[in-house]
């Protein structure tokens, strides 16, 4: 925590510097004092006058040392805050981590019974809807109320599923049910792939508006056809008349083949008399 919060951290450092210099301030103290004592005990012990002369010059040597040190320890003891000030801040610091912990603590507390409450919910839906359900569900993979399958990055987590024994008479029936829906799906298949080329066939032919207007148009034609037939039947021949015609188109024909066979004849010969080519003597008579 102190060397996540540097704030906190040189506090705390200052706080440490200032006991130990404190501390050693109340140590110097602490030894003048016991030096006072001494040089006091020292003099109280009052020797004969011929060793007050000689030991004079080392106790006034004492005295100087000693006002030296007081004088020191007076100027450390200005310097150093009461112990009253010390404490006071220290307690103020050691509540307000307190504070602190307490928060993280109920944190902590207040996030364990929201997960185990969120954990129970998603354990009761699974159970409930029967399927796997994606989520961080770690905690209760461990407690192997749910399992956790990898598919590539991706993790599911589905229920764990009692291991029940079934009847042998359950499964053969299963097995029979199994059969006759797969029968049953062959036969649908080959209806639906009849109906679709029904339908194909169907939508091979035009629509029925199409259809519609054909009719209409074909019907329209036949009008037409019908006034063209009526207006021949108004200057319509005889059939006597039209069997005479017909007799004498044939009587002509007749002589135009026998006059073709008597011209044929008549060439013939002038060829044969004059030794000349039948284009030969065509051309010299004009006929082409």
């Amino acid at each position: 925590m102190l060397h996540n919060d540097p704030e906190l951290y040189s506090e705390f450092s200052s706080d440490e510097n200032t006991e130990t210099q404190t501390g050693g301030a109340e140590t110097e103290s602490e030894e003048l004092q016991t030096e006072e004592n001494h040089s006091e005990n020292t003099c109280s012990e009052t020797p004969p006058r011929s060793e007050r002369n000689v030991s004079s010059g080392s106790l006034s040597k004492r005295r100087n040392a000693s006002r030296s040190t007081s004088a020191r320890k007076k100027d450390v003891l200005q310097d150093t805050p009461p112990k009253k000030a010390r404490a006071s801040v220290a307690a103020k610091k050691r509540a307000s981590t307190r504070k602190t912990s307490a928060k993280e603590k109920d944190k902590q507390t207040k996030l364990a019974k929201s997960d185990d409450a969120l954990g129970c919910k998603i354990l009761n839906y699974m159970k409930s809807a029967n399927r796997p359900f994606v989520r961080v569900l770690g905690r209760l993979v461990e407690e192997k109320s749910i399992y956790c399958k990898l598919y590539g990055k991706s993790s599911v987590y589905c229920v764990v599923q009692a291991q029940e024994s079934a009847d042998d008479d359950v499964i053969s029936s299963m097995d029979r049910e199994i059969e006759e829906a797969r029968a049953e799906i062959g036969r649908l298949k080959k209806e639906a792939e009849g109906l679709a080329g029904l339908l194909s066939a169907v939508n091979e032919y035009p629509s029925d508006d199409v259809l519609r207007d054909e009719i209409r148009a074909f019907e329209e034609e036949i009008a037409r056809c019908r006034e063209r037939l009526s207006s021949f039947g108004k200057d319509a021949v005889d059939v006597d008349e039209m069997k005479k015609v017909d007799g004498h188109i044939k009587a002509l024909e007749a002589e135009a083949k026998s006059r073709r066979i008597s011209l044929r004849a008549i060439v013939d010969s002038l060829c044969e008399g004059t030794g000349m080519r039948k284009k030969e003597l065509l051309s010299e008579i004009g006929i082409e």
